[in-house]
This record gives structure tokens, sequence and C-alpha cells, in this order.
């Protein structure tokens, strides 16, 4: 049986926060170096995991949506357009 364990505000900033490390350490920015994270997140091109797990959850919530609904039809009419 799959458990679903709830996120809490406090492990998301430490997950952030990890994520954030790890940008900076591939990035070769060192530690002494004073560079804000709205930098690093726009110098490595990348989301929050909060905004990556905001629209997995989105993402999962439209997958489990019936086909023939108005919501689902209107999601991937959107991201369609949205490719080309």
């Amino acid at each position: 049986m799959l458990m679903k364990r709830t996120l809490l505000k406090a492990d998301i900033a430490k997950l952030e926060a990890f994520h954030i490390t790890n940008q900076k350490r591939i990035l070769g920015i060192l530690w002494y170096e004073f560079v804000t994270n709205v930098e690093v997140a726009t110098l490595s091109h990348l989301p929050s995991l909060n905004e990556a797990m905001s629209r997995r959850r989105l993402s999962d919530h439209v997958r489990r949506i019936d086909e023939a609904a108005f919501a689902h039809q209107a999601i991937h009419f959107s991201v369609s357009h949205n490719r080309a």
C-alpha cells in the first residue's frame, strides 16, 4: 500500500535550501560570494522545488480527470497550443 506524507512548510524550506545549495555547487558559486537565491534561480533556469511540486500535483490531478470532462480537454488544448 502506497502511503502519502504531507510535506510541512519546514520540510519544504529544508528541501528548497538543499536545492539552492546544490545549484550553487553546480554553478561554482563559493560560500563567501554574496549571491541571492533569486540570482541562483535565474542563472540555473530552474523553477523552485515548491513550484515544481505544485505543477506535479496539478498534472496528477488532471491525469485522474475523465478524458471527456471539459477541464481535461481545456488543459490539453492549452498545453498543445503552447508547444506550437
